[in-house]
């Protein structure tokens, strides 16, 4: 029963939006996918470049300025993650797999429970990642809509509008072609929410996944311990505890590869995202206070967008950390002193490779809640400082 709803709830979420745009990193490279993906990039890249020329061309304009570029950095940030996701798929699909097999755990009462915990925990970060990712794409969509009802319901004229502030190669008088012109523009927010659903949501449950094989290591460490009343291990006990003990080194440091493999495939990908994810929250909070109507809306989905983005980050760079460490802490808490030396070297063994913990390090920075917290007091001073250059 535990097996069946983890193939369920593996990588649910994510593989449903990448497979969507053909970025899934399981799925066969065939010539249509890689046409598909191909068009979904070159799409994307096209309303970056668009929305960015916007930008520079309303630069009279700061405000309306800055609400054509906050949505551009985001695309800009998407489009790097998929290339990623294409161009190391041979890479990503190895983790996928590694990480599947090692989760098929036996019917251990505690191991089977640290899996129930993690499989709720995970899908919901995953969800909700995605929800809000479309949750602001909606928001867009509709704003035009709602924009024009409201000014119609005034009095005021009705102005033909798009989704996302992007220059049109062509005029949108036409009502045919500014219906056309609306769905294509639309669809720059389609890709762009699946896109960092997809891998924003992979990286999350990757580190929660190795969080869980981390305690579940853990576990088969403790168990390699005899229980009940002794002085000193029998020759026996040392040889079926060292067995043991070896079995779990050996899952200890293949969950350690698979950590550093994580880490050496989003390492642009998450020097990319805190760099633009501070100037997006500013930018995106300056629009929400000079705001009014419907864009109040779309400004404070927008940001809780970015701000959970950034948070699933943090919170999987602290789960794996944290549930590396215990590992250290469970082997030290065992009564290893009653075993033989060549027990206690394999127990030191597990000891010195986890107690400094296992970071999911970038240059500069390992993510993790305290740095969520620096960023956000960093993204406060940019509203302050560009608020008051506003207002002058």
């Amino acid at each position: 029963m535990e097996l069946e709803s983890i193939d369920l709830e593996f990588y649910r979420v994510p593989k449903f939006a990448l497979l969507v745009l053909g970025f899934w990193p399981e799925t066969k490279l065939t010539p249509i996918r890689i046409i598909h993906g191909v068009i979904n990039l070159i799409i994307l890249s096209w309303a970056v470049i668009s929305e960015m020329c916007s930008g520079f061309m309303l630069i009279q304009q700061p405000i309306v300025a800055l609400d054509a570029i906050a949505p551009s950095l985001s695309k800009l940030v998407t489009i790097l993650k998929l290339t990623v996701m294409w161009t190391s798929r041979i890479r990503f699909r190895i983790l996928v797999n590694d990480a599947y097999d090692l989760l098929q755990v036996d019917n251990s009462e505690k191991k089977l429970k640290i899996l129930k915990k993690m499989k709720k925990f995970t899908a919901a970060l995953g969800f909700i990642v995605f929800l809000l990712g479309n949750a602001t794409n909606a928001a867009y969509f509709f704003r035009p809509i709602v924009n024009n009802a409201l000014d119609y319901y005034n009095g005021r004229n009705v102005t033909r509008e798009m989704p996302f502030i992007a220059w049109v190669p062509f005029p949108t008088t036409n009502i045919v072609a500014y219906c056309l012109g609306y769905m294509v523009n639309s669809y720059f927010g389609f890709i762009a929410a699946f896109g960092f659903g997809g891998v924003d949501g992979f990286f999350v449950q990757s580190c929660m996944y190795l969080s869980t094989l981390f305690q579940i290591c853990r576990e088969d460490a403790k168990l390699a311990f005899f229980a009940g009343t002794f002085n000193v291990a029998s020759v026996e006990q040392n040889i079926i505890t060292r067995k043991k003990l070896s079995a779990a080194i050996e899952k200890h440091n293949k969950i350690m590869d698979m950590c550093e493999e994580l880490v050496d495939l989003f390492t642009l990908i998450i020097l990319a995202h805190f760099l633009s994810a501070a100037l997006v929250i500013c930018v995106t909070a300056i629009d929400f206070l000079m705001a009014s109507g419907f864009n109040i809306v779309v400004y404070v989905v927008h940001s809780l967008m970015v701000i959970f983005e950034l948070f699933v980050y943090c919170i999987g760079g602290t789960g794996v950390f944290e549930s590396s460490i215990d590992v250290a802490r469970a082997v030290y808490f065992r009564e290893w002193y009653k075993y033989d030396i060549s027990t206690q070297k394999m127990i030191g063994l597990i000891m010195v490779r986890s107690q400094k913990g296992t970071n999911v390090q970038v240059p500069f920075f390992a993510p993790s809640i305290p740095v969520f917290g620096t960023m956000l007091g960093t993204a406060m001073s940019y509203i302050t400082l560009l608020r008051t250059f506003l207002q002058r």
